[in-house]
């Protein structure tokens, strides 16, 4: 009795829980700029599936090289 109601529980928790299963394609891209004098700079960029850009993963200070060579 005591292992069919933990089942009973288990369950009903998972069923309860909203979720989404599927879940839209997104594509990180990785994109540095490097100079051989000066900063380079490199961003990530958030896109959809189909092209749009969604939003910068990094901040306009984050990731930048100095006099990397």
């Amino acid at each position: 009795m005591n292992g069919l109601l933990r089942t009973l529980v288990i369950g009903s928790i998972f069923f309860l829980l909203p979720g989404n299963a599927r879940a839209d394609a997104e594509i990180a891209v990785a994109i540095r700029y490097l100079q051989a004098r000066g900063t380079s700079h490199s961003h990530l960029y958030l896109y959809r599936e189909d092209g749009k850009l969604l939003r910068q993963l990094t901040t306009d200070n984050s990731g930048q090289d100095s006099s990397p060579i």
